[in-house]
């Protein structure tokens, strides 16, 4: 069974490494980006099933660009924010942008895990 491809743009190693260890329950492969120019080369050069993107240490306009550039290369491909920043406006202008979902942190690990789930393609991925 085919692995899903989960591609995690996080600047912070505490939060990226909490969010490999939330996704231990899920049968993904896990790669990571920092900037837009590491975005633009994994996607690239692999098949991404779901962007994870820890927006909580990028400035707004960066978050905002990065998603953009995300979906001129792959339109359908989801993308979950996860971010530090609650205000109305700042979400807004995400799933403006394209983002598929926006989280707040500190993350609900139930309501992540049912996110996730929604956008895995393969049975392996979802957590049961």
């Amino acid at each position: 069974m085919d692995q899903n491809t989960i591609l995690c743009i996080a600047r912070d190693t505490v939060t990226y490494l909490h969010i490999k260890d939330l996704l231990k329950v899920h049968d993904v492969i896990l790669l990571r980006a920092f900037d837009i120019d590491e975005v633009k080369e994994i996607l690239c050069d692999f098949t991404i099933d779901t962007v994870l993107f820890d927006a909580s240490m990028f400035p707004p306009k960066e978050v905002i660009s990065i998603i953009g550039a995300i979906k001129k290369i792959n339109q359908p491909l989801p993308v979950i924010v996860l971010s530090t920043h609650s205000q109305s406006d700042y979400k807004v202008q995400c799933i403006d942008a394209g983002c598929n979902e926006f989280l707040v942190s500190p993350l609900n690990t139930s309501s992540f895990h049912q996110i996730l789930n929604k956008y895995c393609s393969t049975e392996a991925c979802m957590m049961h």
